[in-house]
């Protein structure tokens, strides 16, 4: 197989396969569509892989100084756990209105605010440094990208990564819209009950990867 095909791939299911999952940037993007908005969700995408694309960016160039020094990893790790734990709290506590977002009321906001708000959560998504980082040690150690990685290498796998991430994300927002219609679970039960337990098992699950990692 073709070395950048090889390169494509791999960044392309990485990046769709740890999208997948329930998390933070999952959750707010599905709440804009169920707010009736494609393009209030497309925008909020966008700015999510904006700071994906350079967090790869800087996880690529700097993943061996990244693992000398593990302590940021760690406080990376405990920082997006304490904000999923909070994330729960939130939505449980937190009277989330039947009908949602109005498609008039969040395209009101514009969207440059959209995009913004792409932008912070992308931020806010600290677990993705780890995470990055740790695949990129892995690919660069086994040959999949070399150590002096050329710029149309890094590229390609900067965009089959983003792409991956964006597929991922269009799959979990179509997919939990269906089971919600299907099953005809309100937003208020989605969003205060059923998603706020869910975040906290994915904490748990994750503590427990944690400390499994630090034996």
């Amino acid at each position: 197989m073709n070395s950048r095909i090889k390169l494509t791939l791999t960044a392309f299911t990485i990046s769709f396969l740890g999208s997948l999952p329930v998390g933070v940037l999952n959750i707010f993007a599905t709440q804009i569509y169920m707010s009736g908005t494609l393009t209030g969700t497309l925008l909020f995408i966008a700015g999510v892989l904006i700071i994906e694309a350079l967090v790869i960016t800087f996880t690529l160039k700097c993943a061996q100084w990244i693992q000398q020094h593990n302590g940021w990893l760690k406080i990376a790790k405990i920082t997006s756990l304490l904000f999923l734990i909070f994330l729960a709290g939130w939505y449980w506590f937190t009277p989330q209105p039947e009908a949602g977002i109005s498609e008039t009321e969040m395209m009101s906001y514009g969207i440059i605010s959209l995009l913004t708000t792409g932008l912070l959560s992308g931020l806010l998504n600290i677990v993705q440094i780890p995470f990055w980082t740790g695949w990129n040690l892995v690919l660069i150690n086994s040959g999949t990208i070399s150590k002096t990685a050329q710029n149309s290498e890094q590229i390609t796998f900067i965009l089959s990564a983003i792409t991956g991430t964006f597929f991922a994300m269009l799959s979990f927002i179509f997919a939990t819209s269906m089971l919600t219609e299907w099953f005809t679970i309100s937003t208020t039960i989605l969003y205060q009950r059923i998603l706020p337990v869910t975040l906290l098992l994915v904490a748990i699950w994750q503590i427990r990867l944690f400390f499994t990692s630090t034996k």
